[in-house]
C-alpha cells in the first residue's frame, strides 16, 4: 500500500494576509519593527525583551518582572531568544530591511560580547547585556537562531560556528526544535509560504 500522499493546501494564505479582522500583515509587521526599534533605539546590544508593556498611547517598554511568566520577563530570555532566527527566515519578515537591521545589530553585539564565539552565548541576558543570573551557560536555543541571523547579518564564520555548536545537541523538546528549525533554514530546505 503505497502512503498518502501529503498536500499542503496554499489557498488560506490570501485570507491569512488579509487577517480575519485583525490589522493586515503589513500593518502588523510595522508595528513589530517599530516596537523592536524604540526598544533597541535604548539599549545598545540590540537584544528585545521576552514580552513588552504598553498600548497605543504610550511607549512600549519591557515587561516587569513576574509579568506572565517569570523574573526574565523583560529581558532576553527563552521567548525573545528564537527573535533573531525568525526575523531572519520567517515570512513575512525575511527581506524586511527594518528586520534585518534588527537582526544585524543584536547580531553584532553577540559577537562582540562572546569574542566571536557563539558557544558562549549565555543563555538570558538584561536588555544591557549582563548574564541574567543562573543564566551561564550555553544551550541550543539561544545560539541556533543566531545561526539563522548569520545568513544576514554575519560573517560565514560565525555561521558556521554557531551551526557545529547545535547540529549534535540533544537538550530538551524547545531548544532542540528551534535547532532543527534553524538548521532547516540555514540549509535552504525550509518551506517558505
Amino acid at each position: 500500500m503505497d502512503p498518502p500522499q501529503q498536500r499542503l493546501d496554499a489557498r488560506p494564505l490570501p485570507r491569512l494576509r488579509r487577517g480575519h479582522g485583525r490589522p493586515p500583515l503589513g500593518r502588523r509587521r510595522r508595528r513589530r519593527y517599530d516596537a523592536v526599534a524604540q526598544i533597541q533605539q535604548d539599549h545598545a546590544t540590540g537584544l528585545v525583551p521576552d514580552f513588552l508593556v504598553g498600548d497605543a498611547s504610550r511607549a512600549l517598554q519591557p515587561a516587569p518582572p513576574d509579568f506572565l511568566e517569570g523574573p526574565a520577563d523583560g529581558a532576553y530570555s527563552y521567548n525573545a531568544c528564537r527573535f533573531p532566527g525568525a526575523s531572519a527566515s520567517t515570512p513575512p519578515y525575511a527581506g524586511e530591511p527594518r528586520a534585518a537591521a534588527a537582526v544585524a545589530r543584536l547580531t553584532s553585539w553577540a559577537r562582540q560580547a562572546t569574542g566571536d564565539d557563539p558557544t558562549r552565548f549565555a543563555a538570558g541576558y538584561t536588555l544591557d547585556g549582563d548574564v541574567l543570573p543562573g543564566a551561564r551557560y550555553q544551550t541550543a536555543a539561544f545560539v541556533a537562531p543566531l545561526a539563522v541571523a548569520a545568513l544576514t547579518a554575519g560573517p560565514q564564520a560565525w555561521l558556521d560556528d554557531a551551526v557545529d555548536a547545535v547540529a549534535h545537541t540533544h537538550e530538551g523538546y524547545y531548544e532542540d526544535t528551534l535547532a532543527v528549525l534553524s538548521l532547516l533554514a540555514v540549509s535552504g530546505r525550509r518551506w517558505a509560504p
